[in-house]
C-alpha cells in the first residue's frame, strides 16, 4: 500500500522539480566592425536602491560579445562600456542581438521590439522638432513675413510636441 503510493507521488515531485529548473534564460550577442572595442568590457547594469549593479559581462574579441545566464524576472537594463551607459535593454527570456556595425538596438524578443520602436519613432518626432528651426531659416531666407513665418511655425511645433507627449504617455 505505501509503496503504491509512492509510486504515485514520484511522478508528481519530478515534474516540480522539472518545472522548478526552467528558468527564464536570456541571451546577448553583438558585433562590431569598430576595432578599438577590441579589448573592451562591456557590463549589464540594473538601478537597485539608487546605485547601478552588475548584472554580466562580456568581454569583446574580435568584434564580437556574448552575454548569457538567468534571471528570475524581467528587467530594465543598461549596456555600459566601461563606465559610460550605452543602451537600454529589457532582460527577458530569449535571444537578443544588441549592437551592430550602423546602429545600437536590441530585437529578438518582444519588450525589446516595442522599447526600439518607441525610441525610433520619438526619436523620428524629435527630428522634426528639430528641422522646424532650419525651417524658419528657409522660409525668411525665401522672402516670407517674419510674424507670418513665427506664427505657422508656432502651431506647427505645439503639434509635433503634443504628438510627442501623447505618444511617450501612451508607451508608458
Amino acid at each position: 500500500m505505501i509503496r503504491m503510493s509512492v509510486n504515485r507521488i514520484l511522478p508528481f515531485l519530478l515534474l516540480l522539480v522539472l518545472f522548478t529548473s526552467c528558468n527564464r534564460k536570456y541571451k546577448i550577442e553583438g558585433s562590431s566592425s569598430v576595432t578599438s572595442l577590441d579589448g573592451k568590457m562591456l557590463f549589464l547594469k540594473t538601478l537597485r536602491d539608487g546605485q547601478w549593479v552588475n548584472v554580466d559581462s562580456a568581454e569583446v574579441i574580435h568584434g564580437h560579445f556574448k552575454m548569457k545566464g538567468r534571471a528570475d524576472s524581467v528587467m530594465m537594463v543598461t549596456l555600459y562600456m566601461d563606465h559610460e551607459g550605452i543602451m537600454p535593454l529589457v532582460l527577458e527570456d530569449g535571444k537578443m542581438v544588441s549592437i551592430s556595425n550602423t546602429q545600437l538596438i536590441a530585437k529578438g524578443t518582444p519588450l525589446n521590439d516595442k522599447l526600439y520602436e518607441f525610441i525610433d519613432k520619438r526619436n523620428s518626432l524629435e527630428v522634426k522638432i528639430e528641422e522646424l528651426e532650419r525651417k524658419e531659416a528657409r522660409m525668411v531666407l525665401d522672402g516670407a513675413n517674419l510674424d507670418d513665418v513665427h506664427g505657422q511655425l508656432a502651431k506647427e511645433g505645439e503639434a509635433l510636441v503634443k504628438e510627442m507627449n501623447d505618444y511617450v504617455r501612451q508607451f508608458i
